[in-house]
């Protein structure tokens, strides 16, 4: 029997490891899911329904964050900082490739490779004297192919106070913004007056200090999603492939590759 497989992001070190693994669960009965946790988060579902039954209309611009503070507060130089590091441990590869299945999963669109623009930073260049090699901030502009505009940022060099998940969306008939520090809250109108809404009920895990709400409680969802679709009690389509792993692998590095310093 085949052991059925979930796979932490991103799905590899290079795109022709992705290849390879995708090749091979395409010819296998196994389940291989791919470890997109920030798909479950509340806020999340919650935006792709609104965006799903036309409540904003024709999205025109996507705004996508997720910043933290890890190159400020790791001292010294670790395997994460290496040059080889670039597509896993880099900001873009490491927080980034959750904001571009994001940008998939709410849209079900293509990102257009061809209208990107990237750039990527260092901002702390050096720990302990030794140069550091990845990125620690990331900022992408683009379109989606059948989609609205976007701007991503990730980043691992912004101030505490300042670190979360940023969604913000803007469409033809209203609008809909979230920070992860205004807690499990999306922001929504159709006219003039903001509205909140509590997207998170009571959650069965605790969520570690400096993590964004509802985090814990997404692995639950994404644990259960794969069991089910392991047992056939869930269509497997409920969780991300290895095609849709594959798919982000293949963005990411089209980005690292066309990214220039600034």
């Amino acid at each position: 029997m085949e052991p059925h497989l979930l796979c932490e992001k991103p799905m590899a070190v290079s795109l022709a490891e992705a290849a390879d693994m995708r090749t091979r669960a395409a010819a296998s009965a196994a389940v291989c899911a791919m470890g997109f946790n920030y798909r479950y988060l509340g806020v999340v579902q919650e935006a792709r329904r609104r965006i799903t039954d036309g409540t904003l209309g024709r999205v025109l611009h996507v705004d996508i964050a997720f910043t933290r503070p890890s190159a400020l507060t790791r001292k010294h130089v670790t395997w994460r900082d290496g040059e080889a590091e670039r597509c896993s441990s880099g900001a873009l590869g490491d927080l980034g490739v959750h904001l571009i299945d994001l940008l998939h999963f709410l849209f079900d669109s293509p990102i257009d490779l061809t209208r990107c623009r990237v750039g990527l930073q260092t901002k702390v260049p050096r720990k302990g004297g030794v140069e550091v090699k990845v990125d620690d901030h990331a900022f992408v502009s683009g379109l989606l192919e059948d989609g609205p505009s976007f701007t991503l940022t990730a980043s691992k060099a912004t101030r505490p106070e300042h670190t979360g998940f940023t969604l913000a969306l803007s469409g033809s008939r209203g609008d809909l913004v979230h920070h992860s520090q205004d807690g499990p809250v999306l922001h929504a109108r159709t006219g003039v007056d903001w509205e909140p809404v509590k997207v998170l009920g009571p959650g069965r895990l605790a969520d570690p200090a400096g993590e964004v709400p509802g985090w814990a409680d997404s692995f639950v969802d994404q644990l259960h999603a794969w069991a089910g679709a392991v047992t056939g009690s869930r269509p497997p389509a409920s969780v991300a492939d290895f095609d849709t792993g594959y798919r982000a692998q293949r963005v990411l590095e089209e980005l690292l590759r066309g990214g220039g310093r600034v």
